[in-house]
């Protein structure tokens, strides 16, 4: 379910946080609210949205269908960008959709490599495209930072670490 406070602004505005500006002009928002507000979608569960080389990305995928008739079955690749470079995750051959169904997919697993994050950046994207059907592919910008130096734990010799 999706709700909007204000979907239009009913008079002349200054500012608002409405999606459509008077006199019926949509705003940016509102192309990225009926973007995600879309029937039927690829799409992934993934378990946060911060990340650190190293660590493994696992991005369950899905093929969400809220459409009151089928959808026919196809091919959702899988994608992930870090520092310009391009990675297939992999590839799934998904069947028909039932009216109002839903069908989870396999679960890409990838070790995350080190890199250069000030020259290559601290983003990692993943990317949902379904093969012959660029309006069922969703994008994914996700945090991804250096891993954090360990915590040292000092022990002074005698026993005594209270000091």
């Amino acid at each position: 379910m999706a709700l909007n406070w204000c979907f239009d602004e009913p008079w002349p505005c200054a500012a608002n946080n409405s999606l459509i500006a008077w006199p019926a002009r949509p705003k940016p928002a509102y192309h990225a609210v009926a973007a995600s507000c879309r029937p039927v979608l690829a799409s992934a569960r993934i378990a946060r949205f911060s990340w650190c080389e190293g660590d493994v990305f696992a991005p369950e995928l899905w093929m969400l269908s809220d459409a009151p008739q089928p959808v026919e079955g196809g091919l959702l690749r899988a994608f992930l960008d870090i520092g310009g470079e391009r990675r297939h995750l992999l590839d799934w051959q998904f069947p028909a959709l039932a009216p109002n169904r839903h069908m989870a997919g396999p679960t890409a697993r990838f070790g995350l490599p080190g890199h250069d994050h000030e020259r290559l950046g601290r983003v990692l994207t993943l990317t949902l495209e379904v093969e012959g059907r660029p309006e069922l592919g969703s994008t994914y910008r996700l945090c991804y930072k250096p891993r954090p130096a360990a915590k040292r734990v000092f022990v002074l010799p005698g026993g005594d670490n209270n000091a």
